[in-house]
């Protein structure tokens, strides 16, 4: 996966503590799709996607009862830059999802930033063409 780590995005990462009426203000001015939260030592916690939280972005009376370390999985599918490109299309796969957080190798729970699914299969797509004009 190394030839990906340029295609890897940084995120902002949101605090656990934060109250949700604050991230509605944060997701208004973002255009990430999936939100890595994080502990109060800044390691990934957590994670969620907008498609988690839309039935209640909007839902009055939860802004202040609820914090962002209620939201999202522990359960977190991660990536590292060892990885081979084929281990990552699989993670991919696994659970439908289209951004997988990369970690560092030696603390699974240090962001790097995050991986398309888009890009992934772009880069293994054109791959595949030079190897095919190779012969």
């Amino acid at each position: 996966m190394g030839d990906l780590l340029d295609r890897v995005r940084r995120v902002a990462m949101i605090p656990e503590s934060m109250p949700f009426a604050d991230f509605r203000k944060h997701f208004a001015e973002s255009d990430q799709h999936y939100f890595p939260v994080m502990d109060e030592l800044g390691k990934l916690s957590r994670i969620f996607s907008i498609n988690d939280i839309r039935s209640v972005l909007f839902a009055p009376g939860i802004g202040r009862l609820v914090v962002m370390k209620d939201i999202g999985t522990a359960e977190i599918i991660t990536t590292s830059p060892s990885e081979d490109l084929n281990a990552v299309l699989k993670k991919f796969t696994v659970k439908n999802i289209d951004s997988l957080p990369v970690v560092r190798e030696d603390d699974s729970r240090e962001l790097i930033g995050m991986l398309n699914r888009r890009e992934v299969i772009a880069y293994y797509n054109r791959r595949v063409e030079e190897m095919k004009a190779m012969g």
